[in-house]
């Protein structure tokens, strides 16, 4: 069965497909869209304009890359710099060399030196009282009589020297004091 010509269709106009309303007078739907394999690039025949630039990272990887090293030259620097840095009495080893401490104060810190450099004393021993944290403070006389009894022997095996005749060197110690204790 056939309709009966449209008066408002424009001559060589195409009906509308089945499903979708009829558009408007003088109109014309546009074609679909071309497939995966329709596509032709603009341009001359056979150019093919380059591909997008790549998304990177790099501004990230850059402000990484300085604080690693920002890291590293912190790290470096404490390292090398470890005998000229102030540092707390509880942390000392044997071999750090020091500064006498300007105060008869209670001393919490000393001042590091490297060892190859003018300094007041180098740690040869740290020991610990045998008296424990729950027993009385010992007087000051019990921590020379412990000074002398332990220190002189890692003393004269430490520079090779007699502590009884030597002139040059001698023997410093630190102790708690009586809050500090236990």
């Amino acid at each position: 069965m056939t309709q009966p010509p449209d008066p408002n269709e424009m001559p060589g106009s195409s009906p509308p497909p089945a499903g979708l309303p009829p558009a408007p007078m003088g109109y014309q739907a546009p074609p679909p869209p071309p497939g995966p394999m329709d596509y032709t690039p603009p341009g001359p025949m056979g150019y093919t304009p380059p591909p997008p630039p790549k998304r990177s990272n790099r501004t990230g990887l850059i402000i990484l890359g300085v604080i690693g090293l920002i890291v590293v030259i912190a790290v470096g620097y404490v390292a090398l710099n470890r005998d000229s840095l102030t540092g707390a009495v509880d942390a000392l080893q044997v071999g750090d060399c020091i500064d006498e401490p300007e105060s008869d104060a209670t001393i919490t810190e000393v001042q590091h030196q490297p060892c190859n450099r003018p300094h007041d004393g180098e740690v040869f021993a740290v020991l610990t009282h045998p008296a424990g944290a729950d027993e009385p403070y010992p007087i000051i006389s019990g921590f020379d009589d412990y000074a002398r009894d332990n220190c002189v022997p890692l003393w004269e095996t430490y520079t090779s020297r007699t502590w009884a005749t030597d002139v040059e060197l001698d023997i410093g110690y630190l102790h708690p004091t009586l809050t500090g204790w236990g």
